[in-house]
């Protein structure tokens, strides 16, 4: 009996593993939906690769992501590991609120905050200084349209023990030639500030922050008419799935998911092409609560191109090129605008079929306004680089 138990043991494993090498090669899935990226799949084979190790290195990646339930597994791993050593940990976060701490992948401040480490500006300027001359050919290229600039700092632009800023967004808009009154940086300049305005377990700002931005983007994009006045101030669900907390092991640092609820204009809307109902599930999360939520889940998916036709003839077109940051704000602007066109170069050749040619999108769109808007990542990114 022992015997035969173990003949079918080790049948359900190998049937397993099989079962995942087959998919892996004949019909990988598209997404890692744990880590939010573009599932692994097998590399091309060739010698040079063979012997550079790295479509070895590949295909272990490929079978991590593709073999059944390996994402189950990452992830109740990280979690027991992640709250095991948060247990032990926590009288010494909670005594020293203004300290770092090492936990994992991430770091700790503030007894509770997940942060990321502070950049180097001596090691981003060239990256920087190419993207400022990527968008300074641009403007030229084209003086009949507006360009405005919004940098918006988080943790890793400020060291929170010694208050020390990183001056990325100021060394950025030195190079870009734009004038002063169209560009606009959203600056956390303490601890208490990026509390205020961020989450505590995501990377994005939360509802008080992305409101404060929205107003100033508005301030910078000369709108005249007043921004949007929330409704009422909602408890959306107990547990953000936030993506730090996600990375570490989600049930270890957790927080609720507020919002402020608005009345939007009637929008027409078209993701990537094709009609909408919405974008994101703001409204659907307020009729009914959801036990979790991810911030992208309730503010928008990152997608290649998000059309919002308010039907206000009397307003400009206006082509916001962000990333997940903007999410939270595309709605509130679209207020303000006759169509508004959100662009996410990391997606767009993606979910379009077709690569993105800024001239001649902005032709066929009667652009007036291009608004870039994003964290350092975004200006750093070579994905946000537009053709001359």
């Amino acid at each position: 009996m022992q015997k035969l138990s173990n003949i079918l043991f080790i049948f359900v494993v190998l049937s397993c593993l099989g079962f995942g090498l087959v998919r892996t090669v004949a019909f990988p899935k598209e997404m890692n939906y744990y880590e939010n990226r573009y599932a692994y799949k097998i590399p091309p084979f060739s010698i040079e690769a063979m012997i550079e190790n790295t479509f070895q290195d590949g295909v272990e990646n490929a079978l991590s992501d593709q073999i059944p339930k390996a994402s189950s597994m990452k992830k109740k791993y990280n979690e027991n590991k992640a709250a095991y050593i948060k247990r032990t940990m926590l009288p010494v976060f909670s005594e020293h609120k203004d300290r770092y701490f090492k936990f994992l992948n991430n770091l700790v401040f503030g007894g509770d905050h997940l942060v990321y480490p502070t950049r180097d500006l001596a090691k981003m300027k060239d990256p920087l200084a190419e993207k400022a001359e990527n968008y300074n050919k641009v403007i030229h290229a084209h003086p009949d349209v507006s360009f405005y600039s919004f940098f918006i700092e988080k943790d890793t632009d400020i060291q929170f023990e010694t208050g020390e800023k990183v001056g990325a967004g100021e060394y950025f808009f030195d190079l870009l030639e734009l004038p002063v009154s169209q560009k606009a940086i959203f600056s956390i300049d303490s601890y208490d500030m990026f509390r205020q305005y961020f989450y505590r377990t995501d990377h994005h700002w939360n509802y008080k922050g992305s409101y404060q931005g929205y107003q100033d983007v508005l301030k910078l994009l000369e709108c005249s008419d007043p921004p949007l006045t929330p409704v009422e101030e909602v408890r959306v669900c107990d547990s953000l799935k936030g993506s730090k907390s996600v990375y570490v092991g989600a049930p270890v640092f957790t927080e609720p998911l507020y919002a402020y609820r608005f009345v939007y204009p009637d929008f027409d809307i078209t993701i990537n092409g094709s009609p909408a109902e919405d974008y994101g599930t703001q409204a659907a999360c307020f009729k009914t609560p959801p036990d979790e939520m991810k911030y992208s889940s309730f503010y928008g998916e990152d997608i290649g191109e998000v059309i919002f036709r308010s039907g206000r003839k009397d307003r400009e077109n206006i082509l916001v090129i962000g990333e997940s940051y903007d999410n939270a704000i595309l709605k509130l602007l679209a207020s303000h605008f006759d169509t508004t066109y959100s662009i996410d170069l990391r997606y767009y050749e993606h979910y379009m079929r077709h690569p993105f040619h800024f001239s001649d999108y902005i032709e066929q769109h009667d652009i007036q306004k291009v608004l870039w808007i994003g964290n350092i990542d975004f200006y750093l990114m070579n994905e946000f680089a537009l053709e001359n």
